[in-house]
């Protein structure tokens, strides 16, 4: 490895972002001979999705172990060597805990073999960064950056992986963050009631239960039981939950399908989806294909996202478990809306098409995309059954004023906001900096 003298590299947020930059950096020829990572957490690698202080950590991401991105620290390899046993699959997806603590100590790991080939690695812990400043010196242009009221000088390149927490929806008016439980968890509280009913929203229900009873499986499935009195409410527009989890490796299979009869000059998503998506659906799942044959591409969405009519979303849930139980191909179908946002994506008309129409397509494949662990849907279920567990598609406003009380709390567990928004909220703080202000420890920092 080359090291390029005159490069001093800042990297504000440590997360997982970050740890797959650094770990591109072993892997190639030429790297910044100095380095400052900032985090404002005193752990590294986890980001917020990982981080035990901040998830509850036995339960479960949406990540199997062999779709995490390949590291110079192999999972199975790190596994093994913590643990002193092969790693075994015991379910389809992988805890929290169990993916924070290898991102946190590959993260270590990557680091020393980066000093191990002579670069200089200061890493700054439990440092915000509240300001950046550029400094014009004969034409050497070197930035600064301002942290826990003072300056770090000298940085020729800044990269800036913030993670979800800059870009976290704000609760609205009397909600709190779903995470971390422990915080809202409060003998008082007897009722909760949760916007969305995503993945976030489902750790939510799951985490509050597991604080007030236990699951337990028995002949006839997994049941729960109450040990201190809760009621839980989900909320959201649709009513829907999202789907069982698939496997990704489902997607390269479908998007090959798709690159491999690709047709050259389709003009909109309305061709791409006649001469392609609608075959591809033809070939893996004719059942579906016989309902939507002569729809649009944004019609066959609303249809594959469930949104053309209400039903039992406790009911809906139980026949795709049962669907997906033997997880055969034909019952991924989602990997296959995946495999077309990546043709999309990579496909100069398609992608112009898709900006003029992201405002409804985007929900839309969004729907259709999001996935969650069989396991997790197994304790949705068994908490509906347990009468711990209803779903409402009340709007915000009248459940605010409905189940506001002593005895509830009101959880915003939507998720992230749009990437834009807290974009628009990063680039104020640049300008303010870039106009040579120096902006104190109390204002709004750059965090994960």
């Amino acid at each position: 490895m080359e090291l390029n003298r005159t490069q001093h590299l800042a990297l504000i947020g440590a997360g997982p972002s970050t740890l797959y930059l650094l770990n591109s950096f072993t892997q190639m020829a030429r790297c910044p001979a100095r380095i400052s990572i900032f985090e404002v957490k005193s752990t590294v690698g986890v980001g917020n999705p990982y981080d035990t202080s901040m998830c509850e950590p036995n339960l479960l991401s949406n990540i199997g172990y062999d779709e995490i991105p390949p590291l110079i620290l192999g999972f199975e390899q790190w596994y093994e060597s913590k643990f002193y046993m092969p790693y075994q699959v015991q379910g389809q997806v992988l805890t929290r805990k169990i993916i924070g603590e290898y991102f946190a100590d590959a993260f270590d790991y990557i680091l020393g073999v980066l000093r191990q080939h002579g670069v200089l690695v200061y890493m700054y812990r439990n440092t915000a960064v509240t300001g950046i400043i550029e400094d014009t010196r004969d034409d050497d242009v070197r930035m600064t950056l301002v942290g826990k009221g003072k300056p770090y000088q000298g940085f020729t390149h800044i990269v800036v992986n913030v993670g979800s927490s800059f870009c976290e929806r704000r609760p609205s008016n009397g909600y709190v963050k779903p995470y971390p439980i422990k915080a809202y968890v409060k003998p008082e509280y007897q009722r909760f009631v949760i916007m969305g009913m995503s993945l976030s929203a489902i750790d939510t229900a799951v985490g509050i239960a597991q604080y007030r009873g236990h699951f337990a499986r028995c002949a006839k499935g997994l049941t729960y039981s109450c040990e201190a009195p809760v009621q839980m409410t989900m909320m959201s527009r649709t009513g829907h939950f999202p789907w069982v989890w698939y496997p990704s490796k489902n997607t390269t299979l479908f998007y090959n399908w798709l690159t491999s009869h690709s047709i050259k000059g389709l003009r909109d998503l309305d061709e791409f989806n006649t001469f392609l998506f609608l075959p591809l659906l033809a070939r893996y799942f004719p059942d579906i294909f016989h309902q939507v044959n002569a729809f649009n591409f944004e019609e066959v969405l609303t249809f594959l996202a469930g949104r053309r009519g209400q039903c039992d979303a406790f009911a809906k849930l139980t026949l795709e478990l049962l669907a997906n139980t033997h997880n055969n191909v034909d019952s991924h179908w989602p990997a296959a809306v995946v495999a077309a946002i990546h043709v999309i994506q990579s496909t100069p008309a398609l992608a112009q098409d898709y900006a003029k129409k992201k405002g409804t397509l985007h929900a839309l494949l969004a729907a259709c995309t999001a996935a969650v662990p069989r396991e997790s849907i197994e304790r949705i279920l068994a908490l509906h059954e347990a009468g711990v567990l209803t779903v409402t598609t009340e709007c915000e406003k009248q459940a605010s004023s409905a189940q506001k009380s002593d005895h509830h709390c009101l959880i915003d567990a939507r998720g992230a906001e749009p990437a834009e928004k807290g974009v628009v909220r990063l680039a104020q703080l640049l300008k303010r900096t870039y106009n040579g202000l120096v902006v104190d420890t109390s204002a709004e920092s750059l965090s994960v």
